[in-house]
């Protein structure tokens, strides 16, 4: 899983991370969005949406170079309930996602397309 923070909370750490690591690109995903609906991307600190500070966002590093079907991001979301850690013990759901970009990462829109296209398994 790429670095992560939580915003506004974790702000400082996520300063201090992007000072120590400056050619990271970061993904800024609100969490009340829906569908992509404002994700943007930021290289420095001062490109974090001023949103960001205010409402909850996450924070993650942008996976430069993803696995990738028939040059396509995809993602799969898998449903699962811990019951105990003493004795592990859980529970699969039998469905999950598996969401699909729409558009090659060949093309040159690529880098700003978010998974459109799901399909429920």
């Amino acid at each position: 899983m790429p670095d992560s923070f939580l915003l506004p909370d974790e702000v400082q750490d996520l300063e201090m991370h992007m000072r120590h690591f400056p050619n990271q690109t970061f993904i800024c995903k609100p969490s009340r969005g829906r569908g992509g609906e404002g994700i943007t991307l930021a290289r420095k600190f001062s490109d974090l949406p001023k949103l960001a500070f205010t409402q909850e966002f996450l924070i993650q590093r942008y996976v430069e170079n993803p696995l990738l079907i028939n040059s396509k991001k995809f993602d799969v979301r898998l449903y699962v309930v811990i019951k105990g850690v003493e004795r592990i013990e859980a529970y699969m759901c039998e469905e999950g996602i598996v969401r699909f970009c729409t558009v090659s990462k060949k093309s040159l829109s690529y880098k700003y397309r978010t998974i459109t296209k799901s399909l429920m398994v």
